[in-house]
């Protein structure tokens, strides 16, 4: 059963959410919907228009969302801070599920449950800390506890993560970016990361050997086409880094009309379809009638289905 908003609060529904590490943007609400809808986000505001609380159901039951990993996410402002918390069903502490949170193992419980934003005068978030049910600083895959920002403008901002134990803290599994520019487009989604020096000259990922990636979504935000950069701004292959195959510029997702992935395309600097390092061109993934997931079939250039297992 819903529970029941405050009488000064108001509701939105969503059919899904998106949500991203980054200091500009909230979490934003996709395919809107109904009060009633059996698969439904809601998102409560005060009576500020500030978001309070984001609580997932299923059949009217309150559960976990994948996307973040907890059923309900509590917002509290108390001065220059924003501190977000995140429960499960029952309103026990839960943990926060993000790839640069908890590792590529997504049966990880992680660590991260508390959320603490700082704001300066404008209300932008400059700093972020992370805490475990206890209060205590929870530490990242990587070892961070901290990220700080700094605004160049209203669009783009400089991303440093430190930790007690670790000096140089790479941006994700994927990218070997240690100080990091991004740049947003008008809804605070990041369209643009690079890995630049402390004088801000764009410069290559010490194994990646790339040194930026743009992003394109499509009108329902979903991720359709990322493409690797050099130093020189140029397209150009990714190096070997991390669990990600390598050896490609480019990949290209195609999806259905109510946002299931269907396929990712890899393509060279050329915009040809090529191999990765894996030996596959295509991910094909496969639903029922239903539109449950069945599988995913991995095809190579001239069509060979290829036995490959993602290690994330």
């Amino acid at each position: 059963m819903a529970i029941p908003v405050a009488a000064n609060e108001r509701s939105e529904y969503f059919g899904t959410i998106v949500s991203q590490a980054t200091p500009v943007v909230d979490f934003i609400g996709k395919n809107k919907t109904e009060a009633t809808a059996s698969q439904r986000v809601q998102f409560d505001y005060d009576d500020q228009g500030q978001l309070i609380r984001i609580r997932y159901y299923q059949n009217g039951v309150l559960t976990n969302l994948p996307r973040i990993g907890a059923a309900e996410v509590r917002i509290e402002y108390t001065g220059h801070q924003e501190v977000r918390t995140y429960w499960d069903a029952s309103g026990n502490p839960d943990f926060l599920w993000r790839i640069c949170y908890r590792g590529l193992n997504f049966a990880t419980e992680g660590k991260v449950h508390k959320e603490v934003f700082t704001l300066d005068g404008k209300g932008r978030r400059v700093a972020l800390d992370l805490f475990d049910e206890k209060d205590e600083p929870a530490e990242t895959y990587y070892g961070s506890d901290h990220y700080s920002w700094t605004w160049l403008d209203n669009e783009t901002v400089i991303e440093k993560r430190t930790g007690r134990n670790a000096h140089s803290i790479p941006l994700t599994h994927f990218f070997d970016f240690e100080r990091t520019r991004i740049s947003f487009d008008d809804l605070g989604i990041h369209w643009l990361i690079e890995n630049i020096d402390a004088e801000g000259i764009l410069t290559n990922g010490r194994i990646s050997k790339t040194a930026s990636v743009r992003f394109e979504y499509n009108t329902d935000l979903n991720e359709a086409d990322y493409s690797f950069y050099n130093a020189q701004d140029r397209i150009a292959e990714r190096g070997a880094y991390g669990p990600m195959p390598f050896g490609f510029a480019r990949i290209t997702n195609t999806f259905s009309d109510d946002g299931r992935l269907l396929e990712e395309v890899y393509r060279d600097r050329f915009n040809q379809l090529v191999n990765n390092s894996a030996g596959f061109a295509r991910a094909v993934y496969d639903y029922d009638e239903n539109g449950t997931f069945k599988g995913t079939r991995f095809l190579s250039t001239n069509g060979d289905e290829l036995e490959y297992r993602r290690p994330y």
